[in-house]
């Protein structure tokens, strides 16, 4: 098992990103280091948010974000496409899943930003898609927040969850090396004439002299260059890692006449050269892709900076180097090869500050023979009798002495390269017209075709489609402009300017600007409404000032290294970072003075000391890779990796160990659980995974078209995907045949949706495409207004009822008001909550240097705090002269909690951490009761035996649902799921009739009706009771009328959190801190009318209107929804729970029992003893209502009875396809319905949610982490 990832941990890798150099010629990939954290905006926004914590802070699941701090710096020139400082987690655990996602651990791989790549996997929760292409060229490295969360089984996309989350990917745009480049620079301009005519002229790069960086073009298809018909296309054959990681990429440029080391118009990224002209005083360099820069020749010890391509020419006396923004240096030959007065230098070495470099070398001829990388490996360059690169070879993984053929290249009479063959030996071919090409055929066979008009170099591309009429786009060509037909018809107008669109129009008719200086730095972008960033720059091309489309600013200063020293950020929170005359971090101090500091040994991090002293150690092993961790506690992990730095096996600080395989590709085939459990993939020719088994699972997947997810099936059940033909999801098909439809405008928009069951929602949309009205079943609709940064500000129903939100300059959400309350935040300077203010009550929050809340106070009386040790983890919390502390395992996790009077409960774990015995100890030292756990593999909950009720077994279906339970009694509850999830009581699954969207229709007699948005509206049961549910325009309950006439009637605030419950005179009321409740209190009628009487306004909340007998305040497990104490009328009862955090038993101040209750397999109370409502509180996140037999999960109820929800998920697909279905196994996971709706207090507001864009240092391999700030949007944003 492996420490589970989580927000705000480090992410290092590298990217690529196209760069304009100084002088004329195309644009260059060059290398930039991703150093960045995992942070993604959206778990802490509405509708859309993460449910579980690590440490207290969000875990990371595949698909969360993370961000590039700083954000890339363009290195040795001018970024042609600005870049998206994005990542996203790639790969969890195909067995322990977050939130329907697989978890995500240490050492998976992370997509970060690229200019050429392929677009993220489709995540429900990445509504906007990436804005750039992405590879897994980064890892993830959780930094110890508290004791270690430790998560198994091998990495996957998904196993059980995959087709529906991958499904979504359909609602974006992003496409695997198919997309739109949306954005281009100002015309490049040559340096002098001199250096124009030597590009002209140059044997280095012929026909790349005018060539623009691919990042900054703007493609379309497969993919063409609209602006002047120009095909290219890349791949990446493979990856090393390393301090420096090698990259091997493929480039083709149509426009090329350039015979080198791959074939004719080939060129991989370290086939750079530089020609020297010592009459002209001159040097041209060919940089990646093929393209030419010219530079003015330096003597030893001069250097020349050019501001556009933001590098360094110089001369240190060995010879000619490039360096970049990354600190990284291109040393190249001193002993170059002459071409008549000219002479051709190869290039030597790529070297970092901290002396890790990649090195080549040479045979006879200047041709490549071999290269050794960062980490020390060498690989074999085998040429074939024209010098061409016919194999690359590298180190046997296992077997020393030996070696793997990593790629292999074979091509035709002509020159041009027909067949790339992998590892295994699959091969991706291409078919030529001459030198165009005419058919490209990946790894699974599906084949892209070209025509174009003319037969050389000039030619211009004017079809491109793919097998089965993919992507078949038709390019007209016109006086600068260009228009293209995509295959449905829908026609785009690119107006370009040196082979730069610096105007869009789209096929609505959105008109999309960018503007640029004169060095292709971006000045403005403006999408169809006129709205976005500005930047300005310092004179060496450092962005200085961002004004945000709002008018927030960040200022950002620069040191010598063009390395940010000292940033502003639009609330005026300071920051400011240090480093050593390498240019690595060594300290970062936040706007609250707090300071982080780094050491290095031989350039590598080996220690981090957070603001509260703790150290976290980092030790490597002989190719650099991270082989050990030690946590401030001192607990010690470790890692093992094979000759090609893949981890083949990983330690924690128990001893359990998980070993993986690999294939020669790299991919994972094995895994080895500690448990005993063996996972194993299968993938097809583009690295897709088909099948997926374990021992319980056996999953198998099929793709169309760009490796798009077209079915998933397991056990007989079987989810299909449908797409247009420009690959965008149209529908999902079910396991019961019924079908999910989008219908989408030509900007590839949903307008509008059908779900299973036929509603229909329909979406209008403004220019930008943002979402201004939903119109929705029966007729209601609701409209949104949004401000210049396209946070939402307004929605308003048709109902005339309406939420309002307000934000501060960084976008962080300040109020959300509605015509019950209005609910006012008060952040500090890094955005964390402090003060909440609900009407007229406080609460009020405080943190210790490390981020986490240490104490909660109210104006109701509240007063919690919090102690914690050296890793975050909570060792005591007391409220007044009650207390309760906890002991723990090595691994932060819990083995015993004392509470004021002597109450104990006691938990024994197994190797694995899981529970097995759970003890209960009244104040006297009595054993009240006693609970052991038997689990099976895959952490599979087998049976439960209870001293108070004896044993229960459970057992699940082929799918990993429970699918029953065996009582002490020996009877069985059956919770029998159909294909699609539908539960049933028997085992024949006979007795329940469910509709097309799994709403229930009839069970055991009782008649259910829904109302258009799928709300229930009356259960009829067979006795003839009916029970009326009323719903407001927000889709929230708001009234239920039982049998015997008395109403319940309920509000809600702006964020979704229960006001009040009335019924029969008596009103309820609650105070929340976050998302749980904080206090609670009765009214009776007299004090009704006696709020009435002092005005309508602040009475919900009136601190002196609460009667001081009757307000209980709730005590909860710091970030959790398990409830700790409940705290009444001058009396402390400690809450007791199980291994899930439902509440097994409450006890009075000497230890004495006053409460217990069981749950049955659908939640269900048992062997009650007191009142239901003494202790309301059932599985995590759920309150039960006694009035309506309903338990309230914040945006919607649930019926236990029934083990279902009387509502729609409301955020539909994205909570997956069954909407009203509780978890699959209860035993062990939970559904916490504030998931993907805002938190105002994100899971304890961890870390530093402060600066979008600065923080430590960039371009650098060993730069670990800062904690930067996003805008929390506020409600969420429709599809």
């Amino acid at each position: 098992m492996n420490p589970a990832a989580k927000q705000f941990d480090i992410v290092m890798g590298v990217d690529i990103h196209l760069i304009q150099l100084p002088a004329p010629g195309p644009p260059v990939p060059i290398p930039h280091p991703f150093i960045g954290m995992v942070f993604d905006p959206m778990d802490f926004v509405p509708l859309l948010g993460a449910t579980i914590l690590v440490n207290g802070v969000p875990r990371a699941q595949a698909g969360t974000g993370a961000k590039d701090i700083p954000v890339h710096f363009p290195l040795g020139g001018t970024f042609i496409k600005p870049p998206g400082n994005e990542g996203e987690m790639f790969m969890g655990s195909t067995t322990v899943l977050a939130e329907d996602e697989p978890f995500t651990y240490m050492s998976l791989p992370v997509l970060s930003c690229h200019d050429i790549g392929m677009p993220p996997p489709p995540r429900p929760k990445n509504t906007d898609g990436s804005k750039t292409m992405m590879l897994p060229t980064s890892l993830v490295l959780p930094i110890p927040m508290g004791r270690p969360v430790l998560v198994g089984g091998p990495p996957t996309i998904s196993l059980t969850g995959l087709a529906m989350k991958l499904g979504l990917a359909g609602l974006g745009k992003g496409l695997k090396k198919f997309r739109e480049f949306q954005k281009g620079s100002d015309r490049m301009a040559g340096l002098s004439k001199k250096l124009r005519g030597l590009v002209d002229k140059t044997p280095l790069s012929p026909g790349a002299k005018d060539r623009l960086k691919s990042v900054v073009c703007t493609l379309t298809g497969h993919p063409v260059n609209v602006a002047d018909g120009t095909v290219l296309t890349s791949v990446v054959d493979f990856e090393l890692p390393g301090p420096i990681p090698l990259r091997w990429e493929r480039f083709w440029f149509s426009d090329s006449t350039y015979g080198g080391p791959l074939g004719h118009g080939w060129f991989h990224p370290y086939d750079l050269a530089l020609e020297v002209h010592p009459p002209e005083g001159a040097v041209v360099a060919r940089l990646p892709e093929g393209r030419l820069a010219a530079f003015p020749l330096p003597e030893a010890g001069g250097r020349f900076f050019d501001r556009k391509e933001k590098l360094t020419l110089f001369n240190d006396g060995t010879g000619l180097c490039l360096r970049d923004g990354d600190l990284l240096t291109y040393r190249f030959r001193p002993d170059g090869v002459a071409a008549g007065a000219t002479t051709v230098h190869a290039l030597e070495s790529i070297e970092d500050a901290n002396g890790y470099a990649i090195r080549f070398s040479y045979g006879r001829g200047n041709v490549l023979s071999g290269i050794t990388d960062s980490a020390g490996r060498e690989l074999r360059v085998i040429p074939d009798e024209r010098g061409r690169i016919a194999q690359i070879q590298a180190p046997h993984p296992e077997l020393a002495g030996e070696w793997i053929v990593l790629q292999a290249y074979r091509y035709d009479e002509w020159g041009n390269l027909v067949e790339a063959a992998d590892a295994l030996g699959q091969p991706a071919t291409y078919a030529y017209q001459g030198h165009l090409l005419t058919r490209e055929t990946n790894r699974n066979g599906l084949s892209f075709y070209f025509q174009y008009h003319g037969d050389d170099e000039k030619a211009r591309c004017f079809r491109t489609w793919g097998d089965g009429g993919i992507y078949d786009h038709k390019l007209r060509y016109y006086d600068g402009f260009t228009v293209v037909e995509n295959s449905l018809g829908h026609r785009t107008t690119y107006s370009h300017e040196g082979g730069l669109v610096l105007k869009t129009v789209d096929p609505n008719g959105g008109v999309t600007l960018t503007t640029y200086n004169e060095y292709n730095e971006l000045l403005s972008e403006k999408d169809p409404l006129g709205f976005g960033p500005a930047y300005e720059y310092d004179d060496r091309g450092n962005p200085v000032l961002t004004i945000a489309p709002d008018g927030a600013t960040t200022q950002v200063s620069f040191n010598d290294l063009d390395l940010p020293v000292r940033a502003v950020d639009p609330v005026g929170g300071a920051w400011a970072w240090q480093y050593d005359e390498k240019g690595n971090l060594t300290e970062r101090t936040d706007p609250l003075g707090r300071q982080t500091a780094y050491r290095y040994q031989g350039g590598l991090p080996v220690e981090i000391t957070n603001p509260a002293g703790g150290k976290t150690v980092l030790g490597y092993d002989a190719q650099r890779n991270l082989k050990m961790l030690v946590t401030p506690d001192g607990l010690v992990s470790w890692w093992r990796y094979d000759a090609l730095g893949r981890c083949t096996e990983a330690v924690d600080p128990k001893g359990n160990a998980q070993r993986r395989k690999f294939d020669g590709l790299g991919r994972v085939t094995e895994v080895q659980e500690p448990d005993g459990n063996v996972r194993r993939l299968r993938y097809d020719g583009e690295g897709n995974v088909i099948r997926a088994t374990d021992a319980h699972h056996d999953v198998r997947f099929e793709y169309a078209g760009m490796d798009r997810l077209k079915a998933r099936t397991e056990h007989g059940t079987r989810v299909e995907f449908r797409y247009d033909a420009e690959e965008r999801l149209t529908g999902i098909v079910n396991e019961h045949g019924f079908a999910y439809r989008f219908a989408l405008d030509a900007n590839g928009e949903v307008v509008e949706e059908q779900g299973f069951d036929g509603l229909r929602r329909v979406y209008l949309r403004d220019a930008a495409g943002r979402v201004t009205q939903v119109q929705r079943p029966g007729g209601l609709t609701s409209r949104y207004a949004h401000d210049p940064a396209g946070r939402v500000l307004q929605i308003r129903h048709s109902d005339g009822t309406e939420e309002r939100f307000a934000y501060r300059e960084d976008g962080e959400l300040t109020e959300a008001a509605n015509a019950h309350l209005t609910v006012t935040l008060e952040r500090d300077l890094l955005g964390r909550v402090v003060g909440e203010r609900q009407g007229d009550v406080a609460v009020e929050s405080a943190y210790d240097p490390l981020g986490l809340r240490t104490s909660v106070r109210s104006s109701l009386g509240a007063d919690f705090g919090f102690v914690r040790n050296l890793m975050g983890d909570v060792s005591r919390v007391s409220a007044g002269a009650w207390g309760v502390g906890f002991r723990r395992d090595d691994l932060g996790r819990e083995l015993e909690r004392e509470f004021s009077g002597g109450l104990r409960s006691r938990w024994s774990r197994d190797r694995l951490g899981r529970p097995v015995k759970q003890e209960t100890f009244t104040g006297g030292g009595f054993r009240e009761r006693t609970r052991t756990y038997g689990w099976g593999l895959d952490d599979r909950l087998q049976q439960i035996d209870d001293s108070s009720r004896g044993l229960t077994r459970f057992g699940h279906d082929p799918l990993g649902n429970l699918a029953w339970s065996e009582n002490p009694d020996g009877s069985v509850l059956y919770r029998m799921p159909d294909a699609v999830g539908n539960l049933f009581r028997t085992k024949e699954r006979s007795d329940r009739k469910y509709g097309p969207a799994g709403q229930l229709l009839q069970a055991g007699g009782t008649r259910y009706d829904y109302d258009e948005e799928g709300n229930l509206v009356r259960k009829t049961e067979g006795n003839g009771k009916v029970w009326h549910y009323a719903w407001n325009a927000a889709g929230m309950l708001g009234r239920v009328v039982r049998p015997d006439g008395e109403a319940v009637s309920f509000t809600y605030d702006a964020l979704g959190r229960r006001l009040s419950k009335t019924f029969r005179g008596r009103t309820t009321r609650w105070v929340w801190d976050g998302n749980t409740p904080l206090h609670e209190w009765t009214e009776t009628p007299n004090l009704m009318g006696q709020q009435a009487r002092q005005g309508a306004a602040g009475a919900a909340t009136n601190g002196g209107s609460v009667p001081d007998g009757d307000l209980v305040t709730w005590l909860f497990e710091p970030e959790s929804f398990a409830p700790l104490a409940k705290l009444v009328g001058g009396r402390s009862y400690g809450i007791v729970t199980d291994h899930l955090g439902t509440p097994l038993s409450m006890h009075g101040d000497t230890g004495e029992a006053v409460w217990s209750a069981d749950l049955n397999c659908y939640g269900q109370v048992l062997n009650l003893r007191g009142k239901a409502e003494d202790c309301p509180f059932r599985y995590p996140g759920q309150y039960e209502d006694v009035e309506t037999g309903l338990y309230y999960n914040r945006f919607r109820y649930y019926d236990a009875k029934e083990g279902m929800y009387v509502s729609q998920d409301p955020i539909r697909l994205v909570g997956g396809v069954r909407f009203y279905a509780f978890v699959n196994n209860p035993l062990v996971a939970v559904k916490n319905d504030a998931e993907g709706h805002v938190s105002i207090r994100p899971k304890n507001d961890p870390g530093d949610i402060k600066l979008k864009e600065w923080a430590s240092k960039r371009g650098q391999p060993n730069d670990l982490t800062d904690q930067v700030k996003e805008a929390v949007v506020g409600k969420t944003k429709c599809p």
